[in-house]
């Protein structure tokens, strides 16, 4: 069974990992804007020094849903073909 830290790292890592798929430029800025939250917040969630909330979730994929979209067909990783393809 996981311990709390082992969730929260878990959750940590997935949330990273789909950071560094939208390639941001100013990731810390851009997600502070697009969520509502603190950049202050951001930047000590991003560098683990707070666990990510809930509410920073939901509304980090909410906010970036059809960005992440995007980048995983880029980066092969959704196929958008269905049925017959050449």
């Amino acid at each position: 069974m996981l311990t709390r830290k082992e969730i929260d790292q878990q959750r940590l890592d997935k949330v990273l990992a789909d950071i560094d798929l939208l390639a941001l430029r100013f990731p810390i800025a851009t997600i502070a804007k697009r969520t509502g939250c603190d950049k202050r917040y951001v930047s000590k969630m991003i560098s683990g020094k707070l666990s990510c909330s809930d509410t920073f979730i939901s509304r980090f994929y909410i906010s970036f849903q059809a960005d992440l979209e995007n980048a995983r067909i880029n980066m092969g990783v959704i196929n958008v073909y269905s049925g017959n393809q050449l």
